[in-house]
């Protein structure tokens, strides 16, 4: 309890503010951002750029895993942080330095292709607050890795919620 209140009373003097987490950068200069390579990743068959120079997606074809729709136009899709930077800043985010921000911000392990519509519902909301509507183990699973990794907190309620969305999960022998 005390430790969420410290991380509570920290979040609050250090407001959230977006710009401090740099996010979409080009990391190995070839001119496609994190944004461009996380669709390049993602995409089920070969993407087609907006110039021949390779910078920006227009087109591929992704499966929204919140939704399990098709997509092919990138103009649809929003990249999405599963752990959104908002509450990460909330739970733990808002004492890091800028440079762990950044690397937070473009992990590609946090970074899925979606529906814009669905991410934008979703904003800065914690599992107790959105679940996707279909794929809710691999989605509490990457979750948990992802906060696993950065050592984020989560209350009982955010905790609870994930359990409930391991329940979908299939055990396999």
């Amino acid at each position: 309890m005390v430790t969420w209140l410290l991380m509570f009373v920290l979040a609050h003097l250090e407001p959230y503010d977006r710009s401090d987490y740099r996010h979409w950068i080009d990391v190995d200069g070839d001119c496609q951002n994190t944004r461009a390579e996380t669709l390049i990743r993602h995409s089920e068959r070969t993407v087609r750029f907006a110039t021949a120079r390779g910078c920006r997606v227009v087109t591929g074809l992704w499966t929204d895993v919140y939704s399990g729709e098709m997509l092919f136009d990138a103009g649809d899709i929003d990249i999405d942080h599963i752990i959104p930077l908002g509450w990460a800043h909330s739970h733990g985010a808002a004492t890091w330095e800028p440079l762990k921000k950044k690397a937070f911000a473009n992990d590609p392990e946090n970074l899925l292709p979606v529906r814009a519509r669905l991410n934008r519902q979703k904003g800065k909301k914690g599992p107790d607050e959105w679940q996707p509507p279909s794929n809710l183990c691999s989605y509490a699973m990457r979750w948990m890795r992802v906060l696993r990794k950065y050592e984020l907190m989560m209350t009982a309620r955010e905790l609870d919620a994930i359990a409930d969305m391991k329940t979908h999960c299939v055990l396999t022998e």
